[in-house]
């Protein structure tokens, strides 16, 4: 005997609902509609589940698209087109799924599916040491200038990331039947990519994307007429024509978009660029960095290697030149940058684990000679960087710089600086005590004037505390040459700096790499602890020059531990620091307590393990139960399949509190608010029970009980909060009082149900 026969021998259901279901479809009242009208008005058009995720799919290779401008190669653009339409396709497979467990297994194994899979291809042995490869792509994020190499974490990364954006799209679109809404939902990500795709990219992509969305909106306006007019809904070879007649139009509006793209029209000048302002710099602690080789050189000289400058002061700090207001330019064949300078020395570097896009160089380059890549100069901060991507070890070049005059030739130096050096003596005044002190410097030249300021703040100062760039305001210097008399190493030259330039000498502050440590062959192997900032001052005839130079006196650190750069130079400052250990009595420790304490965190883990699993076990038996119910209820044929629709809906209210497990389906109608889906639903149940269908079921009423049951099941659960949802999914009361447990029990054959 069947659930369906069981319940309509029962006495008492029968009694209640005799007199109000009627027995065939002709005696339902004349003013109410026939069921199956209902059930059909009531049910959605369902939307074509293909059509809806080619009209999101074209939003997310949109934004797949754009985001591939960000690397380089052909790989940088169809690794985020496969993972965004991956992601649509996981949405479409979730759509399909009624367990919530597999919804958010097919969800997560979807998603982080996608980035392991776009991750083989690079190399199997990438899956054991994802956090490393991750760690190296986060790095590369850091070059300044993209397109970036496409590093297997970002294969990784934008896999998991294109994924979950076209799911999110896809499950809009598919789920809850917003497929506009779903075109919308890429556009952040478009918009946030266009920001940093390199200019020479900007408009082949912004062209693809525009036309990925010009079919999407195409393919939504034929997705609505198919559902407005299912009946009467062109079919797919006359959407195919009309696709075709439209392709002559597609191709004058590109044309426009690419003429457009010529004048700021599509790309106006942001009332606020970023690259047009300049940033402080941001160091970080030696004790964070790794201990590794970054570049080893081979030179006549000991350094000073740099990296940047810091030329811009403004609100009491220093600060990078604004990225816009370099003059980048591809280094010529000849490897000469600036023929005005006369060679004297060179350097040759091999990159080793340096990373980023800026390489290390001399002051003052008038040629650079390099095999490989495309190298940049900039002119105006005297750097050389690769014209795209990022430095990979092994690069080797050779740097020849200018010759270094002696102090002789500088004080014959009398030119004023041009305007371009100009702006490297602004500054705002001095204070009273700094004024009184440049009166004092010669006036002679400009260079007894510079060493005049010099010496009285290194003979003056004491270096101590470590060298990270902060604010120096003018009342800083002040202290470190009359009050204080302390100061960083940074401080230091940005004191330097300051008084430079308040001596009428054009300043800035160079930072890169000082010295090295002797290596094989004659190189010298420069590592992180090494990194240094200097002062550089122009003279006209020599360019920018770096003046090095140290406080005569160091406080002794009270780190015994601590990376220290020794020096025979400088000398320990007459503040003696000593460390002062104080004897104290203390209670040795309990073995016993020890003991505990051990077994205690060996047992909490497999405690929380086992608490884990005996609160969330019947979210997995429930899900085991309902899918060893539908296939009996698939053997049993169309109205096992309705019960078991509805059994899953009652067990889920029994779940949120609303036992009332002896209700028939009609009487469980006045326990919740009246709903007209719940109506039909149970109308539906009653006459496949004891009506008119009993006898001649159809698969369209399972199918609509399956849905009505399924809307039903999400609405009452969205209807609780939050804590109250999570505590129904680990209920028990559902597993100790199921609605229909003989569905469950064992698998039917047709033959028994035929027998019942």
């Amino acid at each position: 005997m069947t659930i369906l026969d069981e319940l309509a021998t029962d006495p008492a259901t029968v009694a209640e609902t005799a007199v109000a279901v009627p027995t065939t479809f002709d005696e339902a009242p004349v003013d109410e509609p026939g069921i199956d009208e209902a059930v059909t008005d009531l049910v959605e058009t369902p939307l074509p589940a293909l059509r809806t995720s080619l009209v999101v799919g074209c939003a997310a290779a949109a934004a797949a698209v754009m985001a591939g401008g960000l690397f380089e190669g052909v790989e940088g653009r169809v690794y985020p087109i496969i993972g965004a339409l991956c992601g649509v396709a996981t949405a479409a497979q979730a759509s399909r799924r009624r367990s919530p467990i597999w919804v958010n297994l097919t969800i997560v194994g979807g998603i982080v599916g996608t980035g392991l899979v776009l991750l083989l291809p690079a190399g199997i042995d990438n899956l054991t040491r994802l956090a490393a490869i991750v760690s190296e792509a986060k790095g590369a994020a850091e070059v300044l200038r993209p397109p970036a190499e496409f590093l297997p974490g970002w294969r990784l990364l934008m896999g998991v990331i294109m994924a979950s954006i076209g799911f999110a799209a896809g499950w809009v679109g598919i789920e809850y039947r917003r497929p506009a809404l779903g075109l919308l939902i890429p556009l952040p990500a478009i918009a946030y990519a266009a920001i940093s795709v390199p200019e020479a990219a900007k408009v082949a992509s912004g062209i693809a994307a525009a036309v990925l969305f010009i079919v999407g909106l195409a393919l939504l306006s034929s997705l609505n007429n198919l559902v407005d007019g299912a009946e009467n809904a062109p079919g797919i070879g006359y959407e195919l024509k009309r696709a075709l007649k439209a392709l002559p139009l597609l191709a004058v509006i590109v044309g426009l978009l690419a003429v457009a793209a010529q004048s700021d029209f599509l790309f106006p000048a942001p009332r606020f660029d970023p690259a047009r302002d300049s940033v402080a710099p941001k160091a970080v602690p030696l004790s964070e960095v790794k201990d590794r080789v970054l570049f080893t050189v081979e030179s006549a000289s000991t350094g000073p290697w740099r990296i940047g400058i810091l030329d811009v002061y403004t609100k009491n700090e220093w600060r990078l030149p604004a990225f816009a207001e370099s003059t980048l330019e591809r280094v010529p064949e000849s490897g000469i940058v600036d023929p005005d300078l006369e060679a004297g020395i060179q350097a040759t570097f091999a990159v080793a684990d340096l990373g980023g896009a800026v390489l290390p160089g001399i002051p003052n380059t008038t040629a650079v000679i390099a095999q490989g890549p495309r190298l940049s100069y900039d002119a105006r901060t005297g750097t050389i960087r690769l014209a795209q991507g990022q430095i990979t070890p092994g690069l080797t070049y050779t740097v020849v710089g200018a010759a270094v005059p002696n102090e002789e030739q500088l004080r014959q130096v009398t030119q004023d600086p041009p305007r371009a050096t100009a702006r490297s003596l602004e500054i705002p005044a001095p204070p009273p005590e700094i004024a009184n002190l440049l009166d004092e410097a010669p006036t002679a030249n400009k260079w007894d004037r510079l060493d005049f300021v010099r010496r009285r703040l290194l003979t003056t100062v004491v270096a101590a505390g470590p060298g990270t760039p902060k604010p120096v305001p003018p009342e800083r210097v002040v202290e470190m040459l009359f009050e204080e008399k302390k100061g960083s190493p940074f401080e230091v030259v940005a004191a330097q700096a300051m008084l430079a330039r308040w001596a009428g000498v054009p300043a800035r502050i160079g930072y890169g790499y000082d010295g090295g440590e002797e290596g094989a062959g004659g190189r010298r192997e420069v590592r992180p602890k090494h990194g240094s900032s200097w002062l550089e001052v122009w003279f006209a005839g020599h360019g920018w020059l770096p003046v090095l130079g140290q406080p005569d006196k160091a406080q002794a650190s009270l780190q015994p531990d601590g990376p220290t750069l020794e020096n025979p130079d400088v000398a320990p400052s007459e503040d003696i620091a000593v460390q002062v250990y104080f004897p104290l009595r203390t209670e040795a420790s309990s073995p016993w307590y020890a003991q505990i304490r051990r077994l205690v965190l060996f047992a909490l883990p497999l405690l929380l393990v086992g608490g884990i699993a005996w609160v969330g076990w019947p979210a997995a038996w429930k899900a085991w139960r309902r899918s060893r119910a539908r296939r009996t209820a698939a053997a049993g044929g169309v109205r096992d399949r309705v019960a078991q629709s509805y059994a899953e809906f009652r067990d889920r209210c029994t779940d949120l509190g609303l036992r009332n497990r002896s209700d028939s389906p009609l009487a469980f109608c006045q326990v919740l608010v009246d709903d007209r889906e719940h109506e039909e639903l149970a109308w539906l149940v009653t006459r496949l029970v004891w009506g008119d269908l009993r006898h001649d079921p159809s698969e369209d009423h399972a199918l609509d009980a399956a849905e009505l049951a399924r809307s039903l099941t999400l609405r009452v659960a969205q209807a609780q909060p939050v804590s109250i949802r999570l505590i129904a999914a680990v209920s028990r009361l559902s597993v100790r009082h199921p609605y229909a447990p003989e569905l469950a029990a064992a698998p039917r054959t047709v033959e028994v149900e035929r027998a019942a």
